[in-house]
């Protein structure tokens, strides 16, 4: 690359015991693609609704799960580090951390909640961050 400056990846396919996870930052379509699976459910979501935020932790990407009325939504934030990538963008291993957050809801909204309104499950995730031509 020019200047010395490292491949940055696009693709990242990443799993844990329970969850398989792929995101690209841009895809065919010009948007970025987002799926989730796990035991319950597999969801895929694109563009707008891939939420993407710049932390002192990586970039949290997020997506939503789940939106039952006066029961819970259900979200899923992925970290990403920065990572170059090495020599003709070879994949790099990547190991890294999630959590899926549920938000408990009611009709009256949080209020009549007694306790925390948030719960989350962590999770481990490992795999590979690499560049594709789309």
């Amino acid at each position: 690359m020019a200047n010395g400056a490292a491949a940055q990846p696009n693709l990242f396919n990443l799993k844990s015991e329970t969850v398989t996870v792929s995101y690209s930052t841009t895809s065919i379509a010009g948007v970025p693609q987002f799926s989730y699976r796990d035991a319950t459910r597999e969801v895929t979501k694109s563009g707008d609704a891939i939420r993407r935020e710049l932390t002192e932790v990586g970039t949290l990407v997020t997506i939503d799960l789940e939106s039952i009325p006066d029961l819970q939504t259900v979200s899923f934030s992925l970290v990403l580090p920065a990572i170059n990538l090495g020599p003709n963008n070879q994949p790099v291993t990547l190991h890294t951390i999630s959590v899926r957050t549920t938000n408990h809801t009611t009709l009256a909204g949080p209020g009549p909640i007694i306790g925390q309104v948030q719960t989350y499950e962590s999770l481990e995730l490992h795999g590979t961050a690499q560049y594709v031509t789309f």
